[in-house]
C-alpha cells in the first residue's frame, strides 16, 4: 500500500494521510477487518520509529503507545494471545511502556510473552530465547538490577548452546 511506502521513509504525515484512508475505504466499501487496519497501524508505528536507532522519537511517544495498544488488542483478538505477529505486537507495547518508565506494565507483558512462547513453540526454542533476552535487557539496561539480569542471562546462554550448538556465535 501506499502507507507502507511512506512509513519506509519515515514520512509520519503522508504514512497517517493514507493509513487514514484505507482505514476509511475498508470500513465504507467492505466490511472492516480487523486485520486490516492492524496492518495499517503497523505501518503508522513503523513510520514514527527512528530508522537510524530503532527509538521512537520522543514526541512521538504517546502516539506511538496508542497504536501500540491498539494494534495489540485488534491481533490479540483475531489472531489469539499465542500468534507471531500478537507476540511481536506484545513485545512491541511492552517496550513502549517500558521507554516510558511503566516498567510493571512492561514486565509484565513480557513475561506474558515468555510463557506464551515456552508453551507454543517450546523451552529452547528461538522464539522463547528471544523473549527472555529482551527481558535480561529490560533488568540490566533500563532497571540496573543485575541479581534478576544475571541468573536470565546464565539461562538464555545454556538455550543458546541448545539451541545453536556450542560453535555458535549467538
Amino acid at each position: 500500500t501506499i502507507s507502507y511506502h511512506y512509513s519506509l521513509k519515515g514520512d509520519i504525515e503522508n504514512t497517517d494521510k493514507y493509513a487514514r484512508k484505507g482505514i476509511q475505504f475498508i470500513s465504507k466499501y467492505i466490511s472492516p477487518q480487523d486485520l486490516q487496519i492492524a496492518e495499517l497501524l503497523n505501518y503508522k508505528m513503523l513510520a514514527r520509529r527512528g530508522f537510524s536507532s530503532g527509538l521512537i522519537r520522543p514526541e512521538d511517544m504517546n502516539e506511538y503507545l496508542e497504536l501500540a495498544k491498539t494494534n495489540y488488542n485488534l491481533r490479540k483478538k483475531i489472531q489469539g494471545s499465542a500468534h507471531q505477529n500478537t507476540i511481536e505486537a506484545r513485545r512491541n507495547l511492552a517496550n513502549i511502556y517500558i521507554d516510558l518508565d511503566q516498567f510493571n506494565q512492561g514486565l509484565d507483558l513480557i513475561k506474558e510473552n515468555i510463557e506464551l512462547t515456552n508453551k507454543t513453540y517450546g523451552p529452547n526454542s528461538p522464539e522463547k530465547l528471544e523473549e527472555s533476552i529482551n527481558l535480561v535487557r529490560v533488568y540490566r539496561d533500563k532497571l540496573n538490577d543485575l541479581r534478576n539480569a544475571l541468573p536470565l542471562a546464565l539461562d538464555n546462554y545454556e538455550r543458546v548452546i541448545n539451541v545453536f550448538g556450542e560453535n555458535s556465535i549467538q
